[in-house]
């Protein structure tokens, strides 16, 4: 039977595993079946999919180049990755976080660009809280569940697969979660944040930049030394932080800095300063962080649960 409302948060269809393998077998073409069992594994370990398609494919892990180039245009395994991190708690509580501090900031109706969105589900929590939310992603199938995910929850999100067409200072918030550390120059991505926002704009972005492991391979090693850095990183195309919406900066509330910008407290800054340590340390760390990610990143229990039923049907 299905669930098609609401369930702790979750955005229909993730209250519904059996609707999302059924959407993954239509946008892939693969057997109902072997997407179970795919999306079964993948609440067993998040990134499951993707390990395994590197491995066939040869991927040279954690470095940029054209290969990994073409693994990302071949591989499917972002599609059950994607699907089953955003049916875990800390990605529900990461996204409210998200929603709450631009409710706090932006006025009914801000426009709102989702950078690498994927599938969709930040765009659609950010317009149901009443935004003019841009869907920016490139990949097609990813878009396609997308598509389908705004139609089932009635919502009117733009999506966008070309950057040229964003004009300067169009937007008044952009977010962009778990991005940053798949890209070559995210300096440089920073800067054309910055050129998109309105002046005194949100930036709002989560970039764990320090598990490079085995469990994650298309992160890339060269990206380690923006660990816990946020001057070097943000500062430099304009950002100042004032807010870290969960632990560990995970994720950053940074704002465009202008003439008139308000100083942000005493606590805050405090706050700040701990969290940057305390991401920055992770990275001397080796392996360390990837390990309690993958314990604390699970599904709900009930899609394994849901899953291993209709498997063994």
């Amino acid at each position: 039977m299905s669930h098609l409302t609401e369930s702790n948060g979750r955005l229909p269809p993730l209250s519904d595993v059996l609707m999302v393998a059924r959407w993954l077998s239509e946008i892939t073409g693969q057997d109902y079946g072997e997407v179970c069992q795919r999306l079964y594994a993948e609440c067993g370990f998040i990134g499951f999919n993707v390990c395994e398609a590197a491995k066939r494919f040869g991927l040279e892990p954690h470095v940029w180049n054209d290969r990994l180039l073409e693994f990302y245009g071949q591989t499917d395994g972002f599609l059950f990755e994607t699907a089953a991190w955003n049916a875990t708690h800390m990605k529900q509580t990461m996204r409210e976080a998200v929603c709450n501090a631009l409710t706090g900031r932006l006025s009914h109706g801000a426009k709102i660009l989702c950078y690498g969105d994927g599938m969709g589900f930040d765009s659609a929590a950010l317009a149901k809280r009443g935004f003019d939310v841009r869907c920016y992603e490139v990949s097609g199938p990813c878009l396609e569940f997308a598509r389908r995910l705004f139609a089932l929850n009635q919502l009117d999100v733009a999506i966008e697969t070309q950057e040229s067409r964003f004009s300067p200072q169009a937007f008044d918030a952009i977010v962009c979660l778990d991005v940053l550390e798949h890209l070559p120059d995210p300096p440089a991505a920073v800067v054309k944040f910055a050129n998109w926002l309105a002046p005194l704009g949100v930036l709002v972005a989560h970039a764990p930049f320090y598990p490079v492991d085995a469990t994650r391979p298309t992160h890339l090693r060269s990206n380690r030394r923006y660990s816990g850095v946020i001057e070097g990183l943000y500062g430099q195309a304009g950002f100042r932080p004032i807010k870290s919406a969960g632990p560990i900066l995970n994720p950053l509330v940074l704002q465009k800095r202008s003439e008139d910008s308000a100083q942000i407290g005493l606590g805050t800054r405090i706050q700040l300063r701990l969290a940057q340590m305390a991401v920055w340390l992770a990275k001397y760390l080796p392996g360390v962080p990837g390990m309690v990610a993958s314990v604390i990143c699970k599904p709900v229990p009930q899609w394994s649960r849901t899953l291993k039923a209709e498997l063994s049907r």
